[in-house]
């Protein structure tokens, strides 16, 4: 029991920093983005330097990569992990023949002229979930955090 009151002390009290991208236009905010302390980036300087890895807050206006110092100001452009990657290729390789197979099970149950009623929904719901599996794969595939340029992003500190 004394552990776990530990846990929940040290966890209240740690402090968690992320980067907060806003795109704005014409004075207001339309796109917010938050990413974590310790998440994977790659970045690209105002003098063209290239550094990839997780980053740590230094401060309000700083980031570390790989132990280098990177102020905010000096961000160019910036790109982030897609984390759900693999996710979505497992999605659309797993859905696909769950798809065709629910497609081809429902098609040699109902027959062609077939006169009786099958309560059976199996083939019907393999069907959907296959269907439902590839798109929601294609989307995760396709939702990538491409280079962000800081000309048009507001890139800030926030601490939770």
């Amino acid at each position: 029991m004394m552990i776990v009151a530990l846990f929940c002390v040290s966890d209240m009290r740690a402090q968690e920093y992320f980067l907060e991208l806003e795109k704005t236009k014409r004075g207001t905010v339309r796109k917010t983005k938050h990413y974590y302390e310790g998440h994977w980036v790659e970045v690209k300087t105002i003098e063209g330097q290239r550094l990839k890895g997780n980053f740590i807050v230094v401060d309000k206006k700083t980031i570390k990569i790989n132990g280098q110092k990177i102020a905010l100001n000096n961000i160019r452009k910036i790109r982030f992990d897609n984390n759900h990657f693999f996710c979505g290729i497992e999605l659309t390789v797993i859905g696909t023949p769950i798809f065709f197979g629910g497609l081809l099970a429902t098609a040699f149950e109902e027959g062609i002229g077939a006169k009786r009623e099958d309560p059976n929904n199996n083939a019907e719901i393999a069907t959907a979930l296959g269907i439902g599996a590839f798109v929601t794969g294609l989307v995760i595939l396709t939702n990538k955090d491409k280079h962000t340029d800081s000309k048009r992003w507001n890139i800030s500190i926030v601490e939770k």
